[in-house]
C-alpha cells in the first residue's frame, strides 16, 4: 500500500500466509515540500526518490502497489439507475451518462470506470439496474500513477481515497 499525502507518505507491505494476512513492512515519512500542489504531484522525480528511500528504510521489497486518488472537486462517484441491458450496451450507454452526470466530463480529459451492482432480488422482470460510476479528471489519475512508477513500483490498482477507507 502506498499513501501519498501533502503532509506525509505512508507505505505498508502485507503477505497472505496460511495463518492469514501478515504485515511485513511499515513506514512513514514527511512528503518533500513542493512536490504536491492542489492534490496533484508536480515533481514525481523528487517524490519518487523519497518513496524509494522510505521503502528501503521500511524493508519493503515488493514492486506491486495499490494507492489512492484524492481530489474531491475532480472525482465523481455515483450510483445511477439505467434500463437493464447487456454489458456491451452498458459500455456505450455509460459514455452518455457520464456527459449527463458529470459537470467536468465535457473536457474529454477524464478517466471513467463503472461496474453493475448485483441485484439482491431474483425478480427477472426488473426493467432497470444500478451501476456504480466513477469519473476523475485525467490529471488526478495520472498523478498517483506517475508517483509510484518513479521509484520503480508497479501500480496494480488505484482506489478512490473516499472509498479506500472502507
Amino acid at each position: 500500500g502506498l499513501d501519498i499525502g501533502s503532509e506525509s507518505i505512508k507505505v505498508s507491505e502485507a503477505r497472505l500466509t496460511k495463518d492469514g494476512v501478515v504485515i511485513t513492512g511499515l513506514g512513514i515519512a514527511q512528503t518533500p515540500v513542493g512536490v504536491i500542489e492542489d492534490e496533484i504531484v508536480v515533481d514525481p522525480q523528487t517524490l519518487g526518490a523519497a518513496v524509494k528511500q522510505l521503502l528501503a528504510e521500511s524493508g519493503i521489497k515488493t514492486k506491486k502497489c495499490v494507492s489512492a486518488i484524492e481530489g474531491q472537486n475532480k472525482v465523481v462517484v455515483r450510483v445511477i439507475e439505467v434500463p437493464k441491458m447487456e454489458e456491451k450496451e452498458l459500455e456505450e450507454s455509460m459514455k452518455w451518462e457520464v456527459d449527463r452526470q458529470v459537470p467536468f466530463a465535457a473536457t474529454n480529459e477524464i478517466e471513467m470506470d463503472f461496474a453493475p451492482i448485483p441485484m439482491e432480488s431474483d425478480d427477472l422482470n426488473l426493467q432497470s439496474m444500478e451501476v456504480l460510476m466513477a469519473v476523475a479528471q485525467r490529471d488526478v489519475v495520472e498523478s498517483p500513477v506517475a508517483a509510484p512508477k518513479a521509484p520503480g513500483l508497479k501500480p496494480s490498482a488505484i482506489n478512490l481515497g473516499a472509498l479506500a477507507h472502507y
